[in-house]
């Protein structure tokens, strides 16, 4: 398929001629999973696609396991080089419910469950989509491990005070 598309990252747009693999939700948008060049795969937000074509050419897919290859991350960020790490979460026990009636990973167990917490461990990347996701709970959580995920949301929460 040929379209051009336009990246919110930097608020450029392009032209694309990409062989579809897959279509993945994530957080309520749709992906196109497509080899871009050489076996490059990349993603393609749906909404972010312009003057779509879908050409006559034929190609030969190469095998590419999408449930595989996001099996260790939160939406739609894979191609990094964060390796998975477990990572033990704290949540208040008014957000830990939500929490266990509707799992951020399919990797969450629970570990403790009582009036002051909730703990659930994760096998999970810290690609920049968990990081983001766990920032929006605010106070409701905090990194216990792994010591580098604690460090990297605590500047955050700074910087963004500094904001104020």
């Amino acid at each position: 398929v040929k379209f051009d598309y336009h990246k919110f990252y930097d608020d450029t747009d392009s032209k694309r001629e990409v062989m579809p693999i897959a279509l993945k939700e994530a957080r309520n948008r749709w992906y196109l999973i497509a080899e871009d060049g050489d076996t490059i795969i990349k993603n393609f937000a749906l909404d972010r696609i312009m003057s779509l074509l879908i050409t006559e050419i034929k190609f030969k897919p190469i095998s590419y396991n999408v449930h595989q290859e996001f099996k260790d991350t939160f939406g739609i960020i894979n191609g990094t080089n964060e390796k998975p790490v477990n990572v033990l979460l704290s949540f208040t026990p008014r957000e830990g419910r939500y929490i266990e009636s509707l799992p951020l990973h399919r990797s969450q167990k629970l570990i403790t469950k009582n009036d002051e917490e909730y703990q659930f461990t994760y096998f999970i990347r810290p690609t920049y989509d968990f990081k983001m996701e766990l920032l929006s709970y605010g106070d409701q959580v905090k990194v216990i491990e792994p010591e580098t995920l604690r460090q990297t949301l605590k500047k955050k929460l700074i910087e963004a005070i500094d904001l104020y």
